[in-house]
């Protein structure tokens, strides 16, 4: 039932995908929004209450709703309550609308419009546009850094992460739980910790204790998703560079579990050292590669190098998306079987 459950989620996303104003992701936010200015009084026991019913109460109630199908109405209905839920946590549409965007401006040598494209879907063109500061100039390797991450922590975040979490408690009986647990971590995450409780302009801006209490929060959901994800992109790229960078990054930043998907997933890439670890520390409104001037030849060379990047980019990802449907397809044969 994961499989097929997986399988229709995705058919939906790419027929109908839930766009990012929709009515239903609106609710969730305000409830968020609410519950911070109610309840955030800048202490440890409130920020866990914050993050507890923003977060972990939606996970036991989507499995409440769901055990309460399963039991009183039957497997279809769990199943159709499951897809559903997939459907909203799963979001590879919009990683395919907006990579094919960005490389496609890359392959024609448009790059300013490859950084504006860069820009909207990294969140960080949100914050420029208000405060009516331009989009940076970027060369073919700083846009090539940029999307690489983007696209890795966006195929982490709302799909593969999706995948390992929902598989993981629905194994074990707890139905769609993990795919509303792992989605509502990465939110906290994203809007308290990420974008930092420093940043005044931002109209959601948590305390210090609840960004540290999101930050602690996703680090322990995101754990074990983080590590399957590495080990996908490891196994359909190359696998010792991706397992040598994996140790790495494990000893120099043993909390950090993105940068442990980063390194393995650039590295099975077959991308040198200096390239993963700019690819780990890049920042949508970070400074300018330092770079000598470069002749016309030279940035067609580096934009053609970019575009093949990309390229190699998203044949990975596509594999790891097989290789993620032959795995359900492969453990529902199994339970079936047995």
């Amino acid at each position: 039932m994961s499989f097929f459950a997986l399988f229709f989620a995705l058919l939906l996303d790419q027929f109908r995908p839930l766009q990012p104003h929709h009515r239903l992701y609106g609710m969730m936010r305000a409830g968020a929004h609410r519950l911070r200015q109610q309840l955030d009084a800048d202490t440890p026991a409130q920020a866990w209450l914050v993050w507890a019913l923003v977060v972990a109460v939606p996970a036991v109630l989507v499995w409440l709703v769901y055990w309460l199908l399963d039991h009183f109405l039957g497997g279809f209905f769990a199943f159709l309550c499951t897809l559903l839920v997939l459907y909203t946590c799963l979001d590879f549409r919009a990683f395919g609308l907006h990579f094919t965007e960005v490389r496609n401006a890359v392959n024609t040598g448009d790059m300013e419009q490859a950084g504006e494209a860069l820009g909207l879907w990294s969140d960080a063109l949100e914050r420029r546009q208000q405060e009516s500061e331009p989009t940076p100039a970027q060369s073919g390797r700083e846009l090539a850094v940029g999307t690489i991450k983007t696209s890795l922590e966006h195929m982490h975040r709302y799909v593969f992460g999706v995948f390992a979490s929902f598989l993981l408690l629905a194994a074990l009986g707890f139905g769609p739980m993990g795919a509303v647990l792992f989605r509502s971590a990465c939110y906290a995450y994203r809007f308290w910790a990420e974008r930092g409780s420093d940043n005044l302009a931002w109209p959601d801006c948590p305390s210090p204790a609840l960004a540290d209490v999101a930050r602690s929060g996703w680090q322990v959901v995101n754990w074990l998703p983080a590590r399957i994800s590495a080990v996908m992109f490891a196994l359909v790229g190359r696998y010792d560079e991706a397992i040598g960078a994996w140790r790495a990054y494990s000893a120099s930043r043993p909390g950090d579990a993105d940068a442990l998907v980063l390194a393995s997933a650039v590295s099975s890439m077959g991308m040198p050292q200096s390239m993963v670890q700019q690819v780990v520390d890049w920042q949508p409104d970070s400074e300018p590669f330092e770079e000598p001037p470069l002749s016309e030849d030279e940035q067609r060379e580096l934009a053609e190098a970019a575009a093949g990047m990309l390229h190699t980019l998203a044949t990975m990802i596509w594999r790891v998306l097989v290789l993620w449907l032959f795995v359900c397809l492969l453990a529902g044969l199994i339970d079936a079987v047995i």
